[in-house]
């Protein structure tokens, strides 16, 4: 991924972008079979604010490697996920992907009343990094998995949730991070970006995606070391729908190499 001649990129627009993110969110949703019920282990668990989580899980193969947990895009739902999630399977690698809030069949409390994430207020997703770190503890205590050993990723919003959890926890080993943007739905990442500091970060963003590209030129010009890794996704294609076999075959080769955090 080319950055500006080592200045940092303006992000022109960004005010329009962030109207047209949930127009980009709602685009990212597309047909997909049903997930392999052989294949995936659904699990249901609940927040800390009483919101029920639903999921599907893939033990890894052993408990030296990392468990993926993958948060969706706005308007998506965790079966964005399955094709990707597989793929990671299919390296030894752990993976769950959930509906977030107010999504797919995350869609009420534990007292039944119903959560729509078209009627979110700015508490509503400020909640949602909390809902990762619920969800890392229910797979450490059902699972028995080690904190170290369970990575997060994200796509479009989710990408943003999933840097705002990992920048307040030291113990996540590395993060995915599709079609970032600065600001998605309140989601403010740049001081998260600063936090997270020097640990393992993978970023794809398209050209043609330009708030999500240059949220990520602007972000990359902060740190240039080894364990900072870009991927240019195809034509103007946002989150999930960059995966095609190019882009995977990069992500997976990276996981791959990704070292402990403690």
């Amino acid at each position: 991924m080319k950055l500006n001649n080592g200045s940092p990129a303006k992000l022109s627009g960004m005010t329009a972008c962030r109207k047209l993110f949930f127009l980009i969110g709602l685009l990212s949703v597309f047909s997909q079979a049903a997930p392999d019920p052989s294949f995936w282990t659904p699990l249901t668990w609940t927040t800390e604010d009483k919101v029920r989580l639903v999921g599907l899980y893939h033990s890894a193969s052993n408990p030296n490697q990392l468990t993926w947990v993958l948060q969706h895009g706005l308007g998506s739902t965790k079966e964005e996920w399955d094709g990707f999630g597989r793929q990671l399977a299919a390296t030894g690698q752990g993976v769950l992907i959930f509906d977030a809030r107010g999504h797919g069949a995350s869609h009420e409390t534990t007292g039944g009343q119903p959560i729509k994430y078209e009627m979110f207020v700015r508490g509503d997703w400020q909640a949602m990094p909390q809902d990762i770190g619920d969800t890392v503890r229910f797979l450490m205590k059902t699972y028995g998995l080690k904190d170290n050993k369970i990575a997060i990723g994200g796509a479009s919003l989710g990408a943003n949730v999933a840097l705002m959890y990992a920048s307040h926890h030291r113990e996540v080993p590395a993060v995915l991070l599709l079609s970032p943007g600065i600001e998605y739905a309140g989601i403010n990442i740049d001081d998260a970006f600063n936090r997270y500091d020097k640990r393992p970060l993978l970023m794809a963003a398209s050209p043609a995606d330009r708030y999500a590209f240059q949220s990520v030129q602007a972000l990359a010009l902060r740190r240039r070391d080894a364990d900072l890794h870009l991927i240019e996704g195809p034509d103007g294609q946002h989150g999930v729908n960059m995966l095609n076999s190019y882009v995977t075959g990069r992500i997976l080769e990276w996981t791959k190499g990704i070292k402990d955090s403690k």
